[in-house]
């Protein structure tokens, strides 16, 4: 694969004033397992312009890496300038990203290089430092923002600037591009008004890498949110990508199984987020220290958490939760647990999900799964040592019908038609 004929266009979209940064790619081999398009792009507002990177091609390499990696090619070749460090960490990263790929069915790893033109280890910026991190609304965001922004002793490490990026974090088919792309803009809308509450702007960053990593998110979120952090180098040189929930204890307790059955990049993180690091940008896995269950305690008395927080996987009008999706069920029975339910009155319909059938059969889950998901460890254990009784959260007849999907398992075909359901059901990609 090649990258070349880096470039900057300014485009007027949707009443926006835009400015692109793209590039063009061509395959090296005959027969391709993917056809992408032939040119890649990140783009952003024009009040926002001066943090894009515009003289080298580190974003591109990382966001085309797992796509050349998955289509068979054996190289990639940068026509233009790379920053030395990550062309260094190169060989580490290809050998961390195949020995992680290995783990998907039809992957065959095959010998890899990166090539570039001209290697530069200046940083970009040397006398700029600014601290950034996503803002999703989630937990992970949230903790993170407690910590570098409210709590953060070191000036130079506290958040000067909040993100959100278009890399894939969606549950619509990625084939229709423009939904994508409008329930992005949507989104950044309300979390704009969220960030303004604590006097910070939120930096959009719009991009095509949905149509070049068209696997699952959680597949590729790392290494995607990764290219995008480093699209805006010029101005950020501290990049804090907040972890997914599992505490470093639990990835390397349960290492294997994640990498077996998890296939989520969340489980290489703190090896991966360093190699990504750059002569001007370090990128640091915020989060790790903590389980889940640990960060909900920690923001549940946090006021600006109690009014943005979002971590829905269909909100409905307004960006509210909808209380009953996997995700908003993990949050509340985490709340709930903690005694903080009702603080969250104003982004949750709590009585809806007190009353909720869908709740009673979350919780039975999470009794029934204990042993085998890291999340349902967590509540059963936290339960356990405060003396609260999930059973009494739930009903006899439910814990049945759980036990019996349960058992479903190890009767495949029957499993794959309750999987089947239940991915439609929530529209969650295969």
């Amino acid at each position: 694969m090649k990258i070349f004929n880096l470039r900057t266009e300014n485009l007027e979209e949707n009443g926006r004033d835009m400015v692109y940064v793209k590039a063009d790619i061509k395959t090296e081999i005959e027969s391709p397992k993917y056809i992408f398009p032939k040119t890649i792009w990140f783009s952003t507002t024009k009040e926002f312009s001066n943090f894009l990177t515009t003289d080298r091609f580190d974003a591109f390499l990382v966001a085309l890496l797992v796509p050349a990696l998955r289509n068979g090619e054996d190289r990639i070749f940068v026509d233009g300038k790379l920053s030395a460090k990550l062309y260094d960490n190169i060989g580490r990263l290809t050998s961390l990203m195949r020995f992680y790929l290995s783990r998907f069915p039809n992957f065959k790893p095959k010998n890899f290089e990166v090539i570039a033109r001209e290697y530069d280890s200046s940083p970009i910026n040397y006398h700029n430092i600014m601290s950034a991190t996503g803002f999703s609304g989630g937990v992970d965001s949230l903790y993170a923002i407690y910590e570098y922004y409210h709590k953060v002793k070191v000036d130079a490490f506290k958040i000067k600037i909040l993100t959100l990026f278009n890399t894939g974090a969606t549950l619509i088919d990625h084939a229709d591009f423009d939904i994508i792309d409008k329930e992005f803009w949507d989104r950044y809308k309300s979390l704009k008004i969220s960030a303004e509450r604590l006097n910070i702007n939120c930096l959009p960053l719009d991009s095509n890498i949905v149509k070049f990593n068209i696997w699952p998110h959680a597949e590729t979120h790392s290494i995607t949110s990764a290219s995008a952090a480093l699209m805006l180098q010029n101005r950020i040189t501290r990049y804090y990508y907040a972890s997914s929930g599992y505490s470093i204890e639990e990835v390397f307790t349960n290492c294997r199984e994640y990498l077996l059955k998890k296939r989520n990049t969340s489980t290489i993180d703190m090896i991966l987020l360093p190699l990504l690091s750059t002569d001007t940008m370090e990128i640091i896995s915020q989060g790790a220290e903590l389980t889940r269950m640990e960060k909900v305690q920690y923001i549940s008395d946090y006021t600006f958490a109690q009014d943005v927080m979002n971590v829905c996987i269909h909100p409905i009008a307004g960006h509210k939760n909808c209380g009953i999706c996997p995700k908003c069920q993990r949050t509340l029975l985490a709340l709930d647990l903690l005694g903080k339910l009702d603080k969250f009155s104003n982004v949750f319909d709590i009585e809806k999900n007190r009353n909720s059938k869908k709740t009673k059969r979350y919780i039975a889950r999470q009794i029934i799964y204990a042993n085998s998901d890291l999340f349902a460890k967590q509540f059963v254990t936290y339960a356990k040592e405060h003396n609260i009784s999930l059973y009494n959260k739930t009903s006899i007849i439910v814990l049945v019908i759980g036990f019996f999907i349960y058992s479903l398992k190890k009767i495949k075909p029957l499993y794959d038609l309750y999987l089947a359901h239940y991915r439609k059901t929530y529209h969650i990609a295969n």
